[in-house]
């Protein structure tokens, strides 16, 4: 029988070529400054200014020339996608909950997360398949082994300084930071403009 695979799912990554000592430096500032952002197991932002003069232009620029990229190149659109929307999260390891709970991004196009500060065992970054039900037709228990097209998630190991991309009504998560170093992460929003 010919098989053809329809609705594929991105997920793009690149290591961008940014000091991220800066970024760590800059999270931890902010974490200080805004305590009413603290979670159980770890901390998140406020949604950032990432406008021109921000203390992160300089990543902020980047992020958005990966966008563009893949507005243009992947799904070959003719309008284009602006970054909206960033926020740092802050997961310091130890903690019981030191993780981000399955989510998306409704109304935005594209999702990116910049591994500002990670290590070995502070937590994948969980990637759930458009067709979630999958889970309650196919028992993980049957699979000899597991492939694209019976996989009930994808488990990405984030580097630092790494950038990913992902289409935002993709459900994903961040799995609990198993070490002593705080994971720092910068998320970041893009809807499409006419």
């Amino acid at each position: 029988m010919n098989v053809t695979g329809i609705f594929p799912t991105p997920l793009a990554h690149q290591l961008l070529t940014l000091d991220t000592q800066p970024f760590v430096d800059y999270a931890v500032e902010l974490e200080q400054l805004q305590p009413q952002g603290v979670l159980e197991g770890g901390w998140q932002s406020e949604v950032l200014d990432i406008g021109g003069f921000s203390p992160i232009a300089e990543l902020v620029e980047q992020v958005q020339l990966h966008v563009n990229e893949l507005v243009e190149h992947l799904w070959q659109l003719n309008c284009r996608a602006t970054l909206t929307q960033g926020w740092i999260n802050s997961n310091q390891g130890s903690a019981q909950l030191a993780n981000n709970w399955s989510h998306m991004h409704p109304g935005n196009f594209i999702s990116l997360v910049y591994y500002a500060q990670v290590s070995k065992h502070s937590g994948n970054l969980i990637i759930e398949p458009p067709h979630a039900w999958n889970d309650y037709a196919v028992p993980e228990s049957y699979m000899q082994e597991v492939n694209p097209w019976n996989a009930q998630r994808h488990h990405y190991t984030p580097t630092q300084g790494e950038l990913i991309a992902f289409p935002s009504w993709i459900k994903h998560a961040a799995q609990p930071n198993h070490t002593n170093e705080r994971r720092i992460s910068y998320a970041f929003n893009a809807q499409l403009l006419t």
